[in-house]
């Protein structure tokens, strides 16, 4: 085989690059619930303007706690 049959596609990860740039684009949202109707909709309204702004949103669930 040749080498080419063995080339690897590298996809790097973002948060990784982030955290060695001590610096990032992400928001951390955190919520208690996703199964009451509002937060769905509070979290999508978060990301549309974070979205505008070049962001985006590192979504928690705190299950109330």
């Amino acid at each position: 085989m040749t080498y080419e049959a063995y080339s690897l596609v590298y996809t790097p990860n973002r948060l990784a690059g982030a955290l060695k740039a001590r610096s990032s684009n992400f928001v951390a949202v955190v919520v208690p619930s996703m199964s009451n109707a509002v937060f769905p909709e509070v979290v999508d309204g978060i990301d549309s303007v974070l979205v505008e702004n070049g962001c985006q949103a590192a979504l928690g669930i705190s299950h109330y706690d």
